[in-house]
C-alpha cells in the first residue's frame, strides 16, 4: 500500500534534514524525533476529541439594569433568574405591602420564538418534585421556582418505585456527540411572560434572555482549579 505525502509534510522534512546537517546529527535521529513529535500531536488530537466536554454558559437580561446579573427590582417585586443545567431558576421577594398572587399556571416561555410547555419543580436532597411554590407571596417574603421544560421529564423504576427525571437543557458535560448539540444553543433568545395580580388587578412582565457564550473546558481539572465565583458560575451563570 503506497500512501500520499502531503507536499507540506516533505517540507518538514526536508528541513529537518537541512537542521541535522548544520548541527551533525544523524539524519535517522532527526526523523525519529519527528515522528515521535507527530505521534503525540496525533494522540493528544484523538484524546481531546474523544473526552467528554465541560461546559460554562454565559447569560445576560435586556430588562436588567445590569444585563449579566439577571436580576430585577421594582417597588412591587424583586427577581432574580438564574439558568441552571435543568432550567430557569427565579427567586421572588414582594416589595410591596399587599400580598402578590404568581398565576403559575400563565407563566409561559418562548425560545427563539417557539412556545415551550412548562412544568414548575422544586429540588430537594437530590429528589425533583412536580409542584408549583405558593400562589401567595405575602409582604417582604421570598419563594422561589425551578422552570423546566415538561418534554425533558421522564421516569425510570429503581427498586419497584418509580423516579422522576430530568433532562438537562444546558449539560454541564457531554461526550463527543453531544457537543455539536451544545454548540448550537449559542446565540439561543429565551423570552418569560411572567403572570401577577395584585389588588384584583393583572399584570405580565416579560423579561428576555440570551445565551452570549459557552466556554469550553477539556476537563474538570480545570474547573478544579478555578476561583469558587467562576466554579459556581459555570453551573448556575447568574453572575459576571
Amino acid at each position: 500500500m503506497k500512501f500520499k505525502v502531503h507536499e507540506k509534510y516533505k517540507q518538514v522534512v526536508n528541513d529537518f534534514d537541512y537542521v541535522s546537517k548544520r548541527l551533525g546529527t544523524s539524519l535517522p535521529v532527526v526523523r525519529l524525533i519527528l515522528i515521535r513529535f507527530v505521534i503525540y500531536i496525533l494522540l493528544v488530537v484523538c484524546i481531546y476529541s474523544c473526552a467528554p466536554g465541560y461546559y460554562s454558559y454565559t447569560f445576560s437580561m435586556k430588562e436588567s439594569s445590569s444585563p449579566k446579573k439577571m436580576v430585577y427590582e421594582n417597588d412591587t417585586l424583586f427577581l432574580k433568574f438564574s439558568f441552571r443545567p435543568m432550567g430557569l431558576m427565579i427567586e421572588i421577594k414582594n416589595n410591596f405591602t399587599e400580598d402578590v398572587n404568581v398565576k403559575w399556571d400563565k407563566l409561559n416561555m418562548e425560545v427563539n420564538g417557539l412556545v415551550k410547555e412548562i412544568e414548575h419543580t422544586q429540588v430537594q436532597l437530590n429528589k425533583i418534585f412536580l409542584e408549583k411554590p405558593p400562589s401567595i407571596v405575602t409582604p417582604k417574603s421570598f419563594c422561589s421556582d425551578l422552570i423546566v421544560y415538561a418534554e425533558n421529564i421522564y421516569s425510570e423504576k429503581h427498586s419497584k418505585k418509580s423516579k422522576i427525571f430530568l433532562k438537562h437543557i444546558y449539560p454541564a458535560r457531554s461526550n463527543s456527540k453531544g457537543r455539536q448539540v451544545v454548540s448550537h444553543l449559542k446565540g439561543q433568545i429565551i423570552t418569560l411572560y411572567f403572570a401577577t395580580q395584585i389588588n384584583n388587578v393583572d399584570r405580565c412582565w416579560v423579561f428576555n434572555f440570551s445565551l452570549d457564550k459557552i466556554k469550553t473546558f477539556p476537563s474538570l481539572t480545570w474547573i478544579y482549579d478555578m476561583p469558587d465565583k467562576k466554579v459556581s458560575r459555570i453551573f448556575q451563570t447568574t453572575e459576571k
